[in-house]
């Protein structure tokens, strides 16, 4: 039975929305009085843990439960991040020295992030530290550091020994996320002129975090598209992912939908992308001064406290961040930035319903969407079949910030993406399409 939290609900939580807001936009499209509404995710995850306790405790003794619960433990080989590298700049130089971390995560080689006030940069004038760059981050009103460290002083304890207590939550590794698409299916299919169903006809402002676009693809043709370049300097930052990703957000956005990109990825080989914490931080500053209420972000990693911060500023805006949950296997560790509760983790399934065999699992994953196997824009102008939870994910953020604009109200958008979600797998909310799929 489909898991039920209706629009009935919604009056008793409405109190607890705070005050409305309207946000300031630069261009000419308007955006809606948005409701502060922080924990609306979690609310609606909390009732779908009752619900799914009540469901247990009757079908504690059925047989198909042990069926289900054996089958269920079969996993995947955990979760292993590629080997470190060396990235050379264009004309040969070590721009970004990777490391692989104690907790088996990929970094920058002793760089660390702080997010702070001014005045906090005085914690870093010691000898243990060399500056690399300060940043004001504008939308966000906090400044961004990134410190590189002496060897001996390379772990978060010895770091934090220097901070007082309230700022220790704040600095974190220069951690490396990576793009979470697999190798595409080579077969090329004929574009077909127009988008596929928009869910709403006003335009919207959508933003993502990504590698490039080309914008002139066929696919994109109805958006008006803006994108600012983040990752480091003279290194190679391809455009395939950010394509394919950018024609999927396309399918569900209506004409003169105004499309913001924050390209971050740099390229550590053919089938894959990084993207530095620093490079994350400062892309997602740049699209919140763009006025968006809807980021996806198609790429994961280690849980790290300055990611968890920013994640927080930015729902304290109104800003709701859609992510996939990344596709490393059902035993994988959670991933970020899908695993952080103000976050909307996105798995993905085939045309039949059928699970992604390399989607994360856990009860990090609040939806699925078609990512297997699915029509994507390339940058050559083709169209070609993409698989992994990125491919998902945009097209849970299109909805939502569809939804978000009809209903002027977080609570009301996410409501109704839990309501037209396809209950799969065990009854209500599970582990591995979350509340269901969304088509």
């Amino acid at each position: 039975m489909k898991l039920a939290f209706t629009l009935g609900a919604l009056s008793l939580l409405l109190p607890y929305a705070g005050n409305t807001q309207v946000l300031a936009t630069p261009s000419q499209v308007i955006t809606p009085v948005i409701q502060q509404a922080p924990s609306h995710l979690e609310t609606l995850r909390e009732r779908a843990r009752k619900a799914k306790t009540n469901i247990e405790n009757v079908r504690k003794n059925d047989l198909t439960s042990i069926i289900y619960d054996t089958a269920s433990s079969i996993k995947a080989p955990l979760f292993k991040v590629p080997a470190a590298k060396r990235i050379l700049g264009t004309t040969g130089q070590i721009v970004i020295s990777e490391i692989t971390t104690p907790d088996g995560f990929l970094a920058v080689e002793r760089e660390w992030i702080f997010i702070g006030n001014k005045e906090d940069s005085r914690y870093f004038q010691s000898s243990n530290f060399t500056h690399i760059d300060a940043k004001f981050l504008k939308a966000l009103d906090r400044w961004r550091y990134i410190v590189k460290v002496k060897a001996t002083l390379d772990e978060l304890s010895l770091i934090r020994d220097n901070l007082p207590a309230e700022l220790q939550s704040q600095v974190g590794r220069n951690h490396i996320y990576l793009s979470q698409q697999k190798q595409h299916v080579s077969e090329t299919l004929v574009h077909k002129k127009g988008n596929a169903s928009p869910t709403c006809q006003s335009p919207l402002r959508v933003g993502m975090v990504d590698s490039n676009i080309v914008e002139k693809h066929p696919m994109l043709s109805h958006l008006t598209i803006k994108q600012m370049t983040f990752s480091p300097e003279q290194t190679e930052n391809g455009s395939e992912h950010g394509t394919a990703v950018a024609s999927l957000l396309a399918q569900k956005l209506p004409l003169n939908s105004r499309l913001f990109n924050a390209s971050v990825f740099y390229t550590r080989s053919s089938v894959s992308q990084g993207a530095t914490l620093s490079s994350l931080i400062d892309g997602l500053d740049y699209l919140a001064s763009q006025s968006v209420e809807t980021i996806n972000m198609s790429l994961a990693g280690p849980d790290n406290p300055v990611l968890a911060k920013t994640m927080t500023y930015l729902t304290h805006q109104g800003i709701q961040i859609i992510a996939a949950v990344g596709n490393e296997g059902p035993a994988s560790l959670p991933l970020y930035p899908a695993a952080y509760k103000e976050t909307i983790g996105v798995s993905a399934v085939d045309e039949s319903g059928g699970i992604y065999r390399w989607a994360n699992q856990g009860d990090y994953v609040d939806f699925a969407a078609l990512g297997v196997s699915i029509p994507a824009a390339h940058p050559n102008g083709a169209t070609i079949r993409q698989s992994g939870t990125s491919m998902a994910a945009p097209q849970v953020a299109a909805t939502y910030a569809c939804y978000l604009q009809r209903q002027k109200s977080r609570m009301a958008a996410l409501t109704l993406l839990q309501k037209n979600a396809i209950d799969a797998g065990e009854p209500g909310r599970d582990s591995v399409y979350g509340f269901g799929i969304l088509h």
